[in-house]
């Protein structure tokens, strides 16, 4: 409800509607005229409303009557008897010249009787439905025929739409009249609607139903602004006129009259009306002067929109009745049926559906220059407030205080962790004492005094099991190296051992010089493979030097005991693809002048040349190294491969890292979380031999040579800061984490899961407070899970043993595949756990949160404050370097608050803005030449969206301007930024609903002149409705459809005491759902608008999801009909929320002849259709995949997509899913995918069933070390010009899906299938 003025007075009325079970309250038109006051909207953003309609209707008791409809031609009744809770179970005609439309018009379980004798159905009338609880409607007069086909099938009850001449034996008649106008239409038409019931009936069983109460709404609810066509003429004086004037505003030549575009029409208009109305094609000062198409007109008569495309190609016969206006013909009916039952008095009635507070209607015609008179009302009270949320408000405060105790506990544990991280730090022996306590046998009932006794006795343990595991990795080497040399393929043993036997004993002895020979045979046989040799004995004896929590001499992966298909690579290295000419950069190491600072990096230094990570070798170029500040007693080795050209002649493919919202779907209310970090994670994979020779170190400065000669050694290690490092390392560790997983089926696997659970919204069965894509165990627990931000891992598990049994696991397969894991890192299982990817996870039997720690929050705010000071004292000069800093860390925190990262859009266009293709504001000059939806090979990278402050040092631009200039956007969104930070301590983020809680679905959608929103809440659907006033009605459209869901979001809030809940809010405007994810709309107003939505999903503690839906999927949910009054589509009409929302349905299953068309454009290749178990589990090997997920689980979908191609780049990928929810997965998906098309096309996907298209993704096959660019390139132009242009069109569908299947053919072709796999 929009918030009244001072003094003025709102009227309300309750009135029922029986078959809908409607209850709706009206406020009163408000008419100022340009010098008054406006009636300003809640936002406060200095517009008002011309009226306001709200009402509910509740699906489960909208149940349709039959009924039976009569009709020369084509009746009316078939599109209004709906709306009055009635169902044509049998149409009766007598011309067929309509039959095709009526039968349009109808279910496919009506009748439909075509003769010009209707007599002839008297002895054989349907019985199908109940007559005595069926109405007839009568387009015409009722006549004798009609009430004896009625009387035989036992239905009591006829309404006509024409007085009866006189009066018929045995039946009573009431009449009713309605005015269009006064029944909230746009015209003053006048229907008669006549009601005979027979005699001896008592029809207290039919219901009746009363009429919605409407508000005055003008021609501009009708007539749309996007219509082309027209003469411009001078826009009237007036731009809105008073309730129900009908104003002539000029005359044409042929002296018809040119009705206002915001006014209202006479009675009975025709098709040849003229209107001036306005249009986005006409000047600022200027109106068209058009005729009406055939959808207003019938508009403008009510008929529903999905008869349009029925009903418009027969307009213009001259046969076709006239049409009857709606909304005077469903009051009519409602006042005959309440004369009927005695509700009404009397025999005749006049109804009003409109307040009779609205002033009479006026005719003027300012063609003849009379002035049109504004008339004002009286001042009215506002609505009395309504109750304030006092139990809301104890509720909030308790949570509160428990979230902030929880707080406080996270800052304890953060601080204890950041002591963990020195190298220096002690394990944390005592936690696996502890469990061992807690985990013994009954029977042991161990105390606190025991634990010394206990610890002792584990270290003698832990000596001797780390010598039996050294002894057992040994032994499976010497194994695997059976394997690789087989025994079988040497010399006899007879050439180098002879037998010797005695009377004691038997033994061998060497032959003369059979143990050199013996050895020499050794060498050799080694030499075969010097690679399998070199990284064997390395590991081996690395892993022989370690201790039992430490590797003290470094690590190296024991190849032999990874899978088989990535032991190649594990072993040697990833080999990745050189572009052009090697460099050879050989500019020597500068030394550092600082001695404290050069003793802490030879400190450093020291430690990698121990442990053989760079060591002596051949070297061509090499790279530089300096150090950065870590902490306050600590620096950080930085190594740069771009300064010596290396990262740039290198070509590495862009992957994704995993996010918090992938860590969260493994998560429900109580669940435990663990942590286990990998030591030295990128040293722990060897840099493969064609790239150590390009990454060569001077250390002449650092360890100089005693003769003064250079030192120059190279890297055998993937260092950071070159540009194929963290690939390799995340592919390395992914391929460990589907080890570590194991088999999903064992029993005795902590990781074990059994099914995949789909809990999506727009399924009946959603519960918003578990995740929409999980593992679950077959007792409905979530199943244990491991999720890895590269180096740190993160089990989770239903229970704090379960969480350590998974850390417990993880850093065991770790270790026994030759990763580090750096015990001294370890964290208890725990609900508040550490920071993990930058946020940090709260898990309480209230639902699940996230936030990050205190010092980081208030290291955020001090760096807002920190800007919005420098804007105030030169805003035309900011350090752009500084500013790249404080964005990079704002980045950061942004990540577990998604609502704040619109804010950081003046940042972006403020360090950029200095470059050539910004225009004065910052913004991106588009370049209309540019490919959209290609994904050029030679720009992949790593996704910059992912990167770790700590791996990459950003590239320098040479041009890059030391100080910048503040562009506007910048100061207001600091200005937001410091709103939303407000506090002083960081508010935990609810990332999903506590249990029990409900979800609410929500349309709305604007016009130019009105607008509409449809609510459900417990199964009951609440609307509102109404128009716009002329300071509204010039902004543009985006602003209208946001501020319409801004308000609807305010006034829902305020009337249902909306707090903790999930919001679906669909929208048909793009622009809306764009800035609602993004925030970069240019739009002042608009951008203040989401500003708006922000804060009260912070405010009132709520989980907002803005989605796009096509217009023709609002106009089938009845809320685009709305702002035209109309109530008989979709939710209005009786249907349930979630038929509208199928965001829980994928695309097979929406359309399942989907899948045979694939089939039959796959039949050249074997592809394997994926279902949701497939999801985890089938991907996890080479092939061809399709994904088809519903719209809600796409996300979920990019990130195992992420991780399957990064695994295996060899695999081949299609990604099907129709476009709804694309603010949460689209833009990560076009960043994975190689290409994208829509499919909206033949029977395969109809647009006029399932409205939005359908995208399909290819993600093309590759090879790391062979990409073979220069094809791909070729490919993906010639996808661009068949898929992406006009000409698809015109080819037939199966032409299409013959171009699909040779395309795929020829992507396939790119990069065979490892032999290995074959």
């Amino acid at each position: 409800m929009s918030t009244m003025g001072g003094n003025e007075r709102v009227k309300k009325k309750e009135v029922k509607r029986c078959t809908a079970n409607i209850s709706e309250t009206t406020v009163p038109l408000q008419f100022v005229d340009e010098a008054s006051s406006n009636t300003k909207a809640s936002s406060g953003a200095g517009f008002d409303l011309r009226g306001l309609a709200r009402g509910k209707v509740d699906p489960r008791l909208h149940q349709k009557r039959p009924c039976i409809v009569f009709g020369d031609s084509y009746p009316s009744w078939l599109a209004f008897a709906p709306q009055l809770g009635y169902e044509p179970a049998l149409v009766v005609l007598r011309s067929p010249e309509f039959l095709s439309a009526v039968e349009d018009s109808v279910s496919d379980h009506c009748v439909i009787v075509c003769s010009p004798d209707w007599t002839c159905f008297t002895e054989c009338p349907p019985a199908h439905f109940r007559g005595r609880e069926a109405v007839s409607f009568v387009d015409g007069r009722v006549t004798q025929e009609v009430l004896d086909l009625s009387q035989i099938c036992q239905v009591p009850i006829l309404l006509g739409t024409a007085l009866a001449r006189r009066s018929v034996k045995g039946w009573s008649q009431r009449v009713a009249k309605a005015d269009h106008f006064e029944s909230g239409g746009v015209t003053h038409s006048l229907s008669h609607v006549v009601a005979c019931v027979l005699n001896g009936t008592h029809p207290t069983q039919i219901p009746t139903p009363t009429l919605p109460t409407h508000i005055p709404r003008d021609l501009g609810s009708v007539l749309s602004d996007v219509v082309g066509g027209g003469f411009s003429r001078p826009m009237p004086k007036r731009r809105q006129l008073a309730a129900g004037a009908v104003v002539t505003v000029r005359r044409t030549a042929t002296n018809a009259p040119v009705y206002h575009g915001h006014g209202w029409l006479p009675a009975m208009p025709s098709r040849k009306t003229w209107v001036l109305t306005p249009s986005v094609y006409a000047k600022t000062s200027e109106w068209k002067l058009r005729r009406m198409t055939d959808g207003e007109f019938l508009a403008v008569y009510d008929y529903p929109d999905r008869l349009v495309p029925v009903l418009s190609p027969l307009l213009r016969r001259a046969t076709f009745p006239n049409l009857r206006p709606g909304k005077a013909l469903l009051a009519a009916a409602c006042g005959a049926l309440r004369l009927l039952v005695g509700n009404g008095g009397g025999d005749h009635v006049s109804v009003s559906a409109v307040s009779a507070d609205h002033p009479r209607p006026q005719t003027l015609d300012l063609g003849q220059d009379r002035p049109a008179k504004v008339p004002r009302l009286s001042p009215q009270k506002p609505d009395p407030e309504t109750k304030p949320f006092d139990e809301t408000l104890q509720e909030l405060d308790r949570v509160e205080k428990e979230l902030e105790e929880t707080l406080n506990k996270v800052d304890r544990e953060l601080r204890e962790r950041k002591a963990t991280k020195s190298d220096d730090a002690e394990v944390p022996v005592y936690l696996w004492t502890e469990h061992y306590m807690e985990e013994s046998h009954p029977d042991f009932s161990w105390t606190e005094k025991d634990k010394p006794r206990i610890e002792k006795a584990m270290n003698v343990i832990r000596k001797l099991a780390l010598q039996y595991w050294k002894k057992k990795l040994l032994r499976s080497y010497l194994e695997w190296a059976a394997q690789v040399w087989p025994r079988s393929e040497g010399p006899s043993a007879s050439r180098w051992v002879r037998l010797e036997k005695d009377s004691n004993s038997i033994r061998y002895q060497w032959e003369p010089g059979g143990l050199a020979n013996y050895q020499e045979w050794r060498r050799q046989r080694c030499l075969s493979d010097p690679h399998e040799f070199e990284a064997g004995s390395d590991a081996v004896s690395r892993a022989l030097n370690s201790s039992w929590w430490e590797w003290d001499d470094g690590s190296r992966p024991f190849h032999w005991r990874w899978p088989a298909w990535y032991r190649q690579t594990i072993r040697d290295g990833l080999k990745v693809h050189l572009r052009g000419k090697s460099p050879t950069y050989r500019s020597p190491q500068k030394d550092e002048k600082n001695p404290q600072i050069k003793e802490a990096i030879k400190k450093k230094l020291s430690k990698v040349r121990a442990r053989r990570y760079i060591s002596k070798g051949t070297v061509v170029s090499l790279t530089s190294f300096f150090a950065v500040e870590k902490g306050e007693d600590d620096i950080r080795m930085v190594y740069d491969g771009t300064k010596s050209g290396l990262n740039e002649a290198m070509w590495v493919p862009r992957f994704g890292l995993p996010t918090i919202e992938t860590h969260l779907r493994s998560i429900e209310e109580g669940t435990f979380l663990a942590d286990v970090d990998v030591g030295e994670c990128f040293l722990n994979f060897p840099l493969h031999p064609s790239l150590r020779q390009l990454a060569g170190v001077d250390f002449t400065h650092y360890f100089p040579d005693p003769s003064g000669a250079a030192v120059w050694e190279c890297w055998h290690r993937a260092l950071m800061g070159v540009k194929s490092s963290p690939y390799q390392a995340v592919q390395g560790m992914t391929v460990a984490e589907e080890v570590i997983r194991g088999n999903p089926s064992d029993s005795k696997n902590v990781f074990k899961w059994d099914s995949v659970r789909l809990n999506l919204p727009g399924d009946e069965a959603y519960d918003p407070s578990k995740p929409w894509v999980s593992k679950v165990r077959n007792d409905g627990q979530i199943a244990a899970d491991l999720v890895g931000y590269v180096d740190d891992l993160r089990p989770s598990g239903s229970s704090r043993k379960e969480a350590w049994h998974a850390a417990r696991r993880t850093a065991s397969i770790l270790n026994h595949l030759g990763i580090q894991d750096a015990a001294r890192k370890r964290r208890d299982s725990s609900r508040t756990p550490g920071a993990w990817a930058g946020s940090v996870v709260i898990t309480r039997e209230d639902g699940v949160y996230v936030t990050v720690d205190t010092e980081k929050w208030k290291k955020a705010k001090a760096m807002v404050a920190e800007i919005s000071s420098e804007i105030e004292k030169n805003s035309a000069k900011l350090k752009r370097k500084r500013l790249e800093v404080i964005r990079g860390f704002l980045n950061y925190v942004v990540r577990t608050y998604p609502s704040l990262k619109p804010y950081l859009t003046g940042l972006h266009l403020t360090i950029d803005g200095w470059r050539h293709n910004r225009d004065k504001n910052g913004w991106r000059i588009k370049d209309s030449s540019q490919k959209v939806k290609t994904a050029t090979p030679d720009e992949w990278n790593w996704d910059e969206g992912n990167q770790d402050e700590k791996w990459l040092k950003p590239i320098e631009d040479l041009n890059a301007p030391v100080l910048v200039e503040a562009k506007k956007r910048l100061g207001e969104d600091m200005e937001a930024l410091g709103y939303l930070m407000s506090s002083d301590k960081p508010l935990p983020r609810r990332v999903r609903n506590k249990a029990g809680k409900k979800v609410i679905y929500c349309f709305g959608d604007a016009s130019s002149s009105g607008f509409g929103i449809t609510l459900e809440v417990d199964g009951i659907v609440y609307y509102e409705y109404g128009q716009w006033n002329e300071k509204a009605e010039k902004r543009s459209s985006n602003w209208r459809e946001a501020t319409n869901l801004l308000e609807g979001l305010r006034r829902a809030i305020k009337a249902h005491r909306l707090q903790g809940l999930e919001l679906f809010i669909f929208t048909d405007n793009t622009t809306a759902e764009s800035t609602f994810w993004k925030g970069s709309s240019r739009d002042e107003a608009l951008s203040y608008v989401v500003l708006e939505m922000r804060k009260l999903e912070m405010e009132f503690d709520l989980l907002l999801h803005v989605v796009h839906v096509s217009g023709s999927r609002m106009i089938r949910q009845g809320t685009d009909g709305l702002s035209r009054a109309d109530h008989s589509n979709g939710v209005m009409n009786g249907d349930k929320m979630t038929r509208h929302v199928p965001l829980n349905l994928s695309a097979l299953e929406r359309s399942p002849i989907l899948l045979q068309r694939l089939k039959t454009c796959f039949s050249d290749m074997s592809w394997d259709v994926l279902e949701p178990r497939d999801w985890f589990d089938e991907h996890h090997r080479f092939g061809n995949f399709v994904w088809a997920p519903p719209p809600a689980a796409a996300d979920a979908v990019v990130d195992l997509l992420n991780k399957a191609r990064h695994k295996r780049p060899e695999s081949m990928h299609i990604v099907l899913i129709p476009r709804l929810m694309t603010g949460r997965w689209r833009r990560m998906m076009t960043r994975t995918a190689d290409f994208y098309f829509k499919i909206d096309w033949g029977d395969a996907w109809n647009l006029k069933v399932h409205h939005e298209p359908l995208l399909c993704f290819i993600l093309l096959p590759f090879s790391v070390s062979m990409p073979n660019l220069s094809e791909r390139n070729r490919l993906l132009d010639d996808m661009d010009r068949l898929l992406l242009q006009s000409s698809l069109q015109q080819k037939s569908d199966r032409q299409k899906w013959d171009l699909l299947r040779k395309l795929f053919a020829r992507s396939r072709s790119l990069c065979p299938l490892p032999k290995r796999v074959l």
